[in-house]
C-alpha cells in the first residue's frame, strides 16, 4: 500500500515543528520500519536529511527527517538542495563515457595525451586507471597539509593540480593497488574540459542534467555560492554548540554537484533503465578495475561494486563538511536508495543495507541470507578480540589503530576509519568497499598477548604489522634526526629539533603551520606525527631514511591516501643555505 502526502511549505510554521513538516512525501507498508532507522533525527532542533526508496521502479518511501536549517526551522522537501560530494564521481565518469562514445578518447589513452604537463612517471597512467582509482596519484585534497597551507577563503583546482604536477613519483605502479584519491577525478575533469572546450559545469548541464530534466542540479565549485532552497550542513548542533560545515576548496568532478532528491530520482530512473549515455552504459560504468596480478577491485567507474547478503550492490557515497550522500542500486532485487543528508554522522551510510533488509527480506531469505543479521565483527569474535590498540609496519610507515565498542571493531588506517566485517578463509575486510584491504590475524607469542597482523592492500605485497606498546619508546640519541630538510617538489623547508627529549617539526615559513608539531617515537627511524584533538596517533607517520654510513639523509611522510612524499636533509654546503 503506497500513499502520498503533499510537499511541505518552506514558509512560516509553529516554532520547532519544522521536522513535522519534513515528514510529507510517500509512505508504504515498509515506512514504519524504515522510519525507525532514523528516529533520532526525527525530532525538533535536529539536522537530518531526505530519503527516497525505489522498488521495482516505484517510489515506496520518501520523506525528510529533521530540518534543512536549524536557525529558521526550515523543513525538508523533495526540492531541498544539498551537496552530492563524492557521489559526483560517477556523474563525472559518465561524461568521460560520452566523450568515448564520440571518439574523443579511449579509456586506454595515456592521460598525458591530454595533459602533457604531467610528468613522465616511467609507466603509463591511462584514463581507466583514473576512473578505477588505480593510478598511484596521491590525494590532492590532502597534499596541502604537508606544506601547512592554511584554510584560505579559496583553495583553487589549479593549485591542487600544480601540487600533483610537482610529484615526479607515483605512490605505486599504475594498476598495482586501488587507493581512493580525489586527484584522479580532478584530472579527469580537466580532460573533459580540454576535449569539450567548455567548463565541466557547462558540459554536465548540457549532456547530463538538461536531457534528464534535472533542472535543480548543477556543478557548484564553491560552497559559499548562494543557492535557492539549499540546506545548511552541520557538524554540531544544539544551543551554543551549533557548527556549520564549510569546504574551502574548489571542487569539480571529484565532488562539486548540488542536487535534490527529486532530481536524483530522475537520475536513478535513467540509470536503472539504461536509456541514455550510449550503448551498454551501465555495464561499462560497473566494470571494476583489474590489478596487475589479475585480481579485481571493488571500484568501477566512479562506483563501488560489491554484495550485500548475496545481492549485488552498486553505488557511491559522498561526504564533505556538513553533508553526506548515498546512491545505491541493488539490481538483483530492483531496489534503489537515494539519501541526501545535512548532518555529519557517517553511520547513516550503512542505512541503505538496512533498508534493503526491510524491503527485500523475502528475496534475501530465498537466496539463503538472513536479513538483519549483524555484519560487523565485535568482541564475540575470539580471533579479533585480542587485536586492540595500535599497530605499525616500520618497513612501509603504515600505522593502524583498533577500537572495540558496541558498534563493532573500528579500524583507523592513517586516519581513514572503517568497521571490520568477516570474510571467507579467516580474513577480515573493510566495511567500506573502496578501502581495498584484507587482514589476517597471526598467532601471538608468550611475551605478547596481542597478535601480529598481515594486511594486504590491493596487489601490493602483504605487510606485517606489530603491536605498539601503550607507553612510548625512549630513543637514546635524538640528535641524529635534528636538522633542516627540504622538499624540492613542494619548495618547502622544515626543521626538526629536540625539545625536552621530544622531537618537534615545523616549517621555516612563518606564514604557515603544520597541523602537527610533536613526533612520537614508535621505534628507531619511525615516528608518528601527533595531531592535537585526534582520537589516536595513526593519522600521520614519518619514516627517516639512512645511507650506508647510517647517517640520516631524509624522511618520508605517510598520511591518509598519500605516501612517499620525501624531504631530503640539507647539508651545510647546500645551495639552499642562505
Amino acid at each position: 500500500m503506497r500513499t502520498e502526502s503533499p510537499e511541505p511549505e518552506p514558509g512560516a510554521g509553529p516554532p520547532n515543528e519544522g521536522y513535522l513538516r519534513s515528514r510529507g512525501g510517500v509512505r508504504s507498508n515498509y515506512s514504519e520500519a524504515i522510519d525507525a532507522l532514523f528516529k533520532e533525527r526525527d525530532a525538533p532542533g535536529r539536522a537530518g536529511g531526505v530519503l527516497a526508496v525505489i522498488k521495482d521502479g516505484e517510489v515506496v518511501h520518501q520523506r525528510g527527517y529533521g530540518v534543512a536549517n536549524l536557525e529558521y526551522d526550515v523543513p525538508f522537501g523533495a526540492q531541498t538542495v544539498m551537496r552530492l560530494g563524492s557521489t559526483t564521481k560517477h556523474l563525472c565518469a559518465t561524461c568521460i563515457l560520452i566523450l568515448e562514445n564520440r571518439g574523443k578518447l579511449s579509456l586506454a589513452d595515456d592521460v598525458r595525451k591530454f595533459i602533457p604537463e604531467l610528468p613522465d612517471y616511467g609507466a603509463v597512467v591511462d584514463i581507466r586507471h583514473l576512473l578505477n582509482m588505480t593510478s598511484g596519484f596521491p590525494d590532492g585534497l590532502n597534499l596541502p597539509l604537508l606544506v601547512g597551507v592554511p584554510a584560505p577563503p579559496r583553495l583553487l583546482r589549479s593549485q591542487i593540480l600544480d601540487l600533483q604536477i610537482r610529484q615526479t613519483r607515483l605512490m605505486y605502479a599504475p594498476g598495482a593497488h586501488c587507493s581512493y584519491s580525489n586527484t584522479n577525478f580532478n584530472v579527469l575533469s580537466l580532460v573533459i574540459e580540454r576535449l569539450a572546450g567548455v567548463t565541466l559545469a557547462e558540459f554536465m548541464k548540457a549532456e547530463l542534467f538538461t536531457p534528464l530534466g534535472m533542472n535543480s542540479t548543477k556543478l557548484v565549485p564553491f560552497d559559499h555560492e548562494p543557492i535557492a532552497r539549499h540546506a545548511t550542513g552541520y557538524l554540531k548542533e544544539g544551543t551554543g554548540e551549533t557548527q556549520i560545515g564549510h569546504m574551502p576548496t574548489e571542487l569539480c568532478g571529484d565532488g562539486g554537484v548540488d542536487t535534490t532528491v527529486e532530481d536524483m530520482l530522475r537520475w536513478f530512473e535513467n540509470f536503472r533503465n539504461d536509456r541514455h549515455f550510449g550503448p551498454n552504459y551501465r555495464d561499462r560504468m560497473e566494470t571494476v578495475g583489474v590489478l596487475l596480478d589479475g585480481t579485481s577491485t571493488q571500484y568501477a567507474l566512479g562506483l563501488t561494486v560489491g554484495h550485500h547478503r548475496g545481492l549485488r550492490r552498486v553505488g557511491h557515497a559522498g561526504g564533505m563538511p556538513g553533508f553526506l550522500c548515498d546512491f545505491v542500486h541493488y539490481p538483483d532485487v530492483d531496489l534503489g536508495v537515494v539519501l541526501l543528508w545535512n548532518w555529519m554522522d557517517t553511520t547513516v551510510l550503512e542505512s541503505a543495507n538496512s533498508i534493503c533488509d526491510i524491503v527485500c527480506a523475502v528475496e534475501i531469505r530465498a537466496a539463503g541470507g538472513e536479513p538483519g543479521a549483524r555484519l560487523r565483527v565485535d568482541d564475540s569474535d575470539p580471533v579479533l578480540a585480542p587485536v586492540t590498540g595500535s599497530y605499525a609496519c616500520p618497513e612501509t610507515g603504515y600505522l593502524i589503530h583498533f577500537d572495540h565498542g558496541q558498534s563493532g571493531v573500528l579500524c583507523s588506517i592513517q586516519g581513514d576509519e572503517t568497521y571490520l566485517i568477516r570474510a571467507p578463509e579467516g580474513r577480515y575486510v573493510s566495511a567500506k568497499l573502496a578501502q581495498g584491504f584484507e587482514m589476517r590475524v597471526l598467532s601471538g607469542d608468550a611475551e605478547n598477548l596481542r597478535p601480529k597482523l598481515e594486511i594486504r592492500f590491493g596487489a601490493l605485497d602483504p605487510m606485517s604489522f606489530e603491536p605498539i606498546a601503550d607507553e612510548p619508546v625512549e630513543l637514546k640519541d635524538l640528535s641524529a634526526y635534528q636538522g633542516r630538510y627540504r622538499s624540492e617538489v613542494f619548495g618547502e623547508t622544515c626543521t626538526i629539533n629536540s625539545v625536552e627529549g621530544r622531537l618537534q617539526i615545523e616549517l621555516e615559513s612563518r606564514l604557515r603551520e603544520l597541523l602537527w608539531k610533536e613526533l612520537l617515537p614508535i621505534r628507531e627511524n619511525f615516528f608518528a606525527a601527533l595531531i592535537p584533538g585526534t582520537t589516536n596517533f595513526t593519522n600521520v607517520s614519518i619514516r627517516f631514511l639512512r645511507n650506508k654510513a647510517d647517517h640520516v639523509t631524509g624522511f618520508e611522510y605517510r598520511l591518509s591516501r598519500i605516501s612517499g612524499i620525501r624531504f631530503e636533509r640539507i647539508s651545510e654546503d647546500s645551495p639552499w643555505i642562505r
